[in-house]
Order: structure tokens, then sequence, then C-alpha cells
């Protein structure tokens, strides 16, 4: 305590004592930097060791701590009634608002497939009404349990080190976003171009398989297999120009697990290339014309 505080005169030294302990001790040349006198000296340090126990006894004190607990305790009990009125709002009014939200809902189908009914609906509605009462809750016990740690001077570095685990994810998630939007757009421009770039392929496939356009040397019948040949370049094209924007495209690991899906699509589909590869050559090479009369053992015809 401050009271325990006093100056001890030697005769070479002034010492500040706590009790039987030295704090400091102060010299003639400490006070001769100062331009005073040892004693002096002695009576402003002693004074700005009394103002900072003082601080500290008000920091760190019994009463200090009485009213961290008093608040501590007001913040406990606002976080229940928080989390009981959640729960009282969720059991009370869930199945008003979801009967409310399917009154104005209609089902949902694609061509004859009803791919979600009122059933269904009603399911997502209660599902996502429950998890948004967990979202609350963990939303208050990240807000409640660092201002308890907050409340006191020992523990305020680890409510800041809580929020932090949750906040500075967040952060990052929000600037990795943000720096991937440029790429985003290239990507969306590529694909739309690649898009139109097919369509015009299939709009010149089409005249040719039609007959309404003719070019030396290209036979009707070629038209399909080569839309199919230049639609699965172009697709593979665009993937190549897609692949470097994507996140994360120069980490180690994107890069093993691709090498690891090439291979196993390499070594699972080696048959059906060769079958490909075969009736590519079949159609260019034309050995077969209609009109022609053909034999294939014992069924054969025109």
């Amino acid at each position: 305590i401050p009271d325990t505080v006093y100056i001890y005169e030697g005769d070479y030294t002034t010492d500040i004592m706590a009790g039987s302990n030295v704090i400091m001790s102060i010299t003639d040349n400490d006070a001769l930097w100062q331009n005073t006198t040892r004693q002096k000296l002695g009576a402003q340090y002693r004074k700005l060791i009394e103002d900072k126990i003082n601080e500290l006894h008000e920091e760190y004190g019994l009463q200090q701590k009485l009213k961290g607990l008093l608040y501590v305790a007001c913040i406990l009990l606002m976080l229940i009634f928080l989390i009981w009125a959640t729960n009282w709002f969720y059991r009370r009014w869930r199945f008003r608002i979801v009967r409310f939200l399917l009154k104005r809902s209609r089902p949902l189908a694609v061509k004859d497939y009803e791919v979600l009914n009122m059933r269904r609906i009603g399911i997502i509605f209660m599902t996502a009404f429950n998890v948004l009462r967990y979202l609350i809750i963990i939303t208050l016990l990240f807000f409640c349990i660092p201002m308890v740690f907050a409340v006191f001077p020992e523990t305020k570095s680890l409510a800041y080190t809580i929020i932090g685990y949750v906040w500075n994810p967040f952060v990052s998630i929000i600037k990795s976003v943000v720096s991937f939007l440029p790429n985003f757009i290239q990507i969306v421009v590529i694909i739309i171009c690649f898009r139109y770039l097919v369509k015009g392929i299939r709009y010149l496939k089409n005249e040719i398989a039609s007959g309404r356009l003719k070019i030396t040397g290209f036979y009707a019948d070629w038209a399909e297999p080569t839309y199919f040949i230049l639609r699965l370049l172009c697709y593979s094209f665009m993937i190549v120009m897609i692949w470097p924007l994507l996140p994360s495209s120069n980490s180690e690991v994107f890069q093993g697990v691709s090498v690891f899906i090439g291979i196993i699509v390499s070594l699972g589909s080696s048959s059906i290339i060769g079958n490909v590869m075969a009736g590519m050559v079949m159609t260019y090479m034309r050995p077969f014309h209609v009109g022609d009369f053909i034999k294939y053992g014992e069924t054969e015809g025109f």
C-alpha cells in the first residue's frame, strides 16, 4: 500500500523502501543529472510510485473486483434472458410464420416433375427458422462472452483473442472475395464469349446438315461430329483459360488434386476414347453411304 513506501537516507544513497525491500536507490550523480538534490529527487520518485500504486489499486483492487462481478452477473442475466426470449419466440411463432409463408408460396415444378411440393417447402421453412434461432443464440454468445472477459483487466486480452478467432477469418474471407472479383468478372466474360461461339458453330452445323449451306469437300453428314469435336475443343480451351483465375489455383494441393483427377479420367476412359477415335475415322473416311447394299452377319440390306 502507499503508506508503506518511505525514504531512507543513507551516507551515499537515498533509498526508496517498501517495507524491508528497496525499490530504488538514488545517488548524488543521479541528482546531479536532474539538477537537483538527492532528497528532492527521492521525494519526486516516491510521489510517482505512490500515485502508480493508487492507480493500480483503483484498477485491480477489491472494490473494482466487486464491481466487475456485478457487471458479469448483469451480462449473464441479460444473456440468459435473451436466449430464453429467442427460444420463446421460436416456439410460439414458428408455426404461425410458416403458415403465413406457405399461404403465399407455390409448388416448384420443372415441366412435369414437382421439385418442391408444399410439404417440402414447409420443412425448408421450419429448418431455416430453426437455423436462424441457433444463429441468433451463437451471435449472442459471441458478443456476451468477450464482454464477460473484458470486465477484468487480467482477462481483457483474452476477450480480444476470442473476438479475433471469429473476426479474423471473417475479414480474411471478405478480403478474399473482394480480391477475387476481378478474376470472377474475367471468368464470366470468358464463359459468355465461348457460349456464343458455340452457338455460332451450332448454327453453322444446322445450316450444313440441312443442306442450305454447302462447302466444297465438306459433306453434310460430317456436320454433327465436327460440331461435337469443335464444341469439345472450345470448352476445353475455356477451362484452360479459366483454370489460372480460380482461387488457390497455384497451390500445391490444388495442383495435386487436379493431376490425380486427370490420371483417374485418363485410366477410366481409355476404352471410350478408343471407340470415339474409331467412330471418327469411320465417319470421315465415309466407307458407307446412304443407299449402299451391306451385309452384317446374317443381316443384309440397303
